[in-house]
């Protein structure tokens, strides 16, 4: 089995507590995904290994060390895999529908965190002339979408940066397929499937049935995909679908209850103020008027849009609190930028 103490120089250490909470309940939470669940397993991890390192004949599933990735702005964990063998640090990020080059921003934290409690446990002195022994990284982007024209490579320098004189680099090599019949395979031609049975079903537990049903047929993830606590966590997949849709529908109904309440409130009190200045100087019968009418006017649109910015936010907040979505995806289906919803959540812990 995997070893059961924390990662250390040889990979040998790790936290067995990772595995366990794939383990302790039939339910899985909302943010674990078959992803982690199945890479989490140490019989099918020492196989991922080996696809992305043939050549390694040597190394066991005693060699494997999970290492717990935490992403360091919402203190939130991703369903994103690291783990270590021998010198090598392994990092890979599942992108499915949602494609950004944004994610080797996110290796970046995740490397800088994970050597930061590295040099920590292993009592590393950076102020000491002895060069400093740290694991390799290699890091890889699982896509499992169907963009087409996705890169080999992602690029800290030139994907965000843009420019050759950056001198931090960060690369990440993105894998959309693998030889076929390897463990890398089987996995993303089970999501292809399981895509494909959701546009025919839609978000239903039939669908998550017949992505079963044909996998075992074919032969993919057959042994992985007997466990019953996989279905749960595809069915929790489903469930999250169809309470996402919902609460997005309640909340725009409220939202524009909210922001036709503050535009009229906000259009009143401008229409006031400025139909008092506007009276005083052209009339007071007239300015009154249209003072008031431009001021609701305005008012509205300004209170329609705040009311739509912080109920983005809310809605963002719940779709990651409630139902474990990540920050990205949250905001992406709020239609609100991760900025904007980090100073949300800010300006709500100040107030």
């Amino acid at each position: 089995m995997v070893t059961d103490t924390y990662y250390g120089s040889a990979g040998k250490r790790m936290a067995e507590s990772v595995l366990e909470e794939h383990r302790e309940t039939v339910n899985h939470k909302a943010k674990d995904s078959v992803f982690i669940d199945l890479f989490g397993k140490p019989e099918y991890l020492i196989q991922l290994y080996r696809v992305l390192h043939p050549e390694d004949t040597v190394s066991q599933m005693e060699d494997l060390t999970i290492v717990t990735l935490e992403n360091l702005l919402l203190r939130e964990k991703y369903n994103d895999l690291g783990f270590m063998v021998g010198n090598r640090l392994m990092i890979l990020v599942e992108a499915q529908s949602t494609w950004s080059v944004n994610i080797v921003v996110r290796f970046l934290l995740y490397i800088a965190d994970t050597y930061s409690r590295y040099i920590e446990h292993n009592n590393i002195n950076l102020f000491n002339s002895k060069r400093a022994e740290l694991p390799v990284p290699e890091l890889y982007v699982v896509y499992t979408g169907n963009r087409k024209n996705c890169p080999e490579i992602i690029s800290l320098r030139d994907d965000i940066f843009r420019s050759a004189g950056s001198d931090i680099e960060v690369r990440a090599k993105v894998l959309r397929s693998s030889i076929p019949g390897d463990i890398l395979d089987q996995y993303i031609t089970f999501t292809k499937i399981l895509d494909m049975q959701i546009k025919a079903a839609g978000s239903t537990r039939k669908a998550v049935e017949e992505t079963l049903r044909i996998c075992r047929d074919e032969d993919i993830l057959r042994e992985y995909l007997r466990n019953e606590e996989v279905a749960d966590i595809m069915y929790t997949f489903i469930d999250k679908e169809k309470q996402m849709k919902l609460m997005l529908e309640e909340l725009r109904e409220e939202t524009i209850a909210e922001g036709m309440e503050i535009g009229r409130a906000k259009g009143r009190k401008e229409g006031r103020e400025e139909g008092r200045k506007e009276g005083r100087a052209e009339g007071r019968e007239e300015g009154r008027a249209e003072g008031r009418e431009e001021g609701r006017a305005e008012g509205r649109e300004e209170g329609r849009a705040e009311g739509r910015d912080a109920k983005a936010a809310e809605i963002a907040d719940k779709l990651i609190t409630e139902l474990g979505y990540t920050a990205e995806d949250a905001c992406v289906f709020a239609g609100i930028s991760v900025e904007d919803y980090i100073a949300y959540k800010n300006s709500s812990r100040e107030s």
